[in-house]
């Protein structure tokens, strides 16, 4: 119930979601980080990015998924830690933020989890996020990003011409 006032709370007080952010209470702060997230209001974004540290599995994905949105590149070091969480769902959102908003810094992490990661969506959720950073990078010329797989590695190719992104197949290249 306290989380569904919250939802309601974001158009009359956005104060209120800040101390939801701070109420101790993991449901209350999940909801809190998804309207702060479709909010975006700087004055959050510290109170989000505190949430990142030390927190359960659940909220860290949540948290994962409300820096994403802010969209602003502070947000990067608190994602590249979530991406070395122990839980699949945490490193999958945290993937999924750092394609929104990461820089080439951001492509190493990434493609080690597009690489090496257990789970197939977490794979998944690192290679989109790759291609998200590459569309954003520009023209083949400009440098533009492509992932290739070798052996159980991710690695960097140049883009095709016709754009796209350059994925291995064993032994074979096929653009997606």
């Amino acid at each position: 119930m306290r989380a569904e006032a919250l939802r309601h709370a974001w158009e009359g007080s956005p104060e209120t979601v800040m101390l939801a952010l701070d109420s101790g209470v993991e449901e209350v702060e999940i909801v809190a980080l998804q309207v702060a997230a479709v909010g975006r209001h700087a004055s959050m974004l510290d109170r989000v990015l505190a949430l990142a540290n030390g927190a359960s599995d659940r909220l860290a994905e949540a948290t994962a998924k409300a820096l994403g949105a802010f969209q602003d590149p502070r947000v990067q070091p608190a994602l590249l830690d979530l991406v070395r969480r122990d839980s699949r769902e945490v490193r999958r959102a945290a993937a999924w933020s750092l394609g929104q908003i990461g820089a080439v810094e951001t492509v190493e992490p990434l493609l080690q989890l597009a690489g090496q990661d257990p789970f197939e969506d977490v794979q998944d959720a690192a290679r989109l996020a790759v291609r998200r950073i590459q569309s954003r990078l520009g023209a083949v010329d400009e440098g533009r990003l492509s992932v290739t797989e070798s052996s159980d590695e991710g690695a960097l190719s140049v883009a095709p011409d016709e754009g796209g992104v350059s994925l291995a197949d064993q032994g074979r290249t096929k653009t997606r």
